[in-house]
């Protein structure tokens, strides 16, 4: 198994703007504002900022940059 277990979802919300009726502006920003992420502080929480940044964050392997030579394919570097 690669990576960790995760989940691919729809989600319904209620006053949301709709993909394909409202601007696209609209749709990212209300996507933006609610979905984030961030690396924990390394200071009050040493055990979890070590297992984010080991398993959770992107490094290229070979796979990666199979087709073009130090270019990622997922497109983070």
């Amino acid at each position: 198994m690669r990576g960790a277990p995760h989940y691919h979802i729809f989600l319904w919300i209620k006053n949301a703007p709709v993909v394909n009726i409202d601007r696209p502006e609209e749709v990212c920003s209300f996507i933006h504002d609610r979905i984030t992420c961030h690396i924990p502080n390394r200071n009050p929480l040493p055990d979890f900022n070590f297992l984010v940044t080991k398993y959770e964050m992107h490094k290229c392997s070979k796979y990666c940059t199979r087709n073009i030579k130090d270019l990622c394919i997922k497109k983070l570097i």
